[in-house]
C-alpha cells in the first residue's frame, strides 16, 4: 500500500512542478507579445508617416507651394531614405517550440494558436 502512495505523492510532485513551468512560461509568453506589440505600433507609426509623407509627394500642388519647401526636403529624405523594419521577439516562443515545452501548456486552444503564431508572422 505504501508504494502506491509513494506513486501517487510523485505523480501529484510532478503535476505540481507542471503547473509551475507552464504558469512560469505563460508569464514570460505575456512579456515577449507586450514588447511585441509596442514593436508592431512603433512599425505601424512609422509605416504611417512614412505613407504621409509618400501622399504629400505626389500632390502637384504641394510640390510646387515654396513655403512647404523645409517640410518637402524631410518627406523627400524619410520616403526614400529611412528604411523601416521591425523584428518581433519572439525567444520564448521560438525556445517553447523547440524544446518541446508548449506540451506544458494546459489549454489546448492556446498551445495550437501558440504554436500556428510564427506562421502568422510570415503571412
Amino acid at each position: 500500500m505504501s508504494i502506491l502512495l509513494a506513486f501517487a505523492l510523485d505523480a501529484w510532485w510532478v503535476g505540481v512542478q507542471e503547473r509551475k513551468e507552464e504558469n512560469q512560461l505563460l508569464v514570460s509568453l505575456h512579456e515577449e507579445f507586450l514588447e511585441t506589440r509596442e514593436i508592431v505600433n512603433q512599425a505601424v507609426a512609422f509605416h504611417e508617416r512614412r505613407m504621409g509623407a509618400s501622399l504629400r509627394l505626389l500632390d502637384p500642388d504641394y510640390l510646387t507651394d515654396t513655403s512647404a519647401s523645409p517640410d518637402l526636403l524631410g518627406d523627400v529624405v524619410y520616403t526614400y531614405l529611412h528604411l523601416g523594419s521591425y523584428y518581433p521577439k519572439s525567444g520564448v516562443l521560438d525556445g517553447a517550440l523547440a524544446s518541446g515545452h508548449l506540451d506544458l501548456i494546459s489549454d489546448d486552444v492556446l498551445r495550437s494558436r501558440l504554436a500556428g503564431w510564427p506562421r502568422v508572422w510570415r503571412e
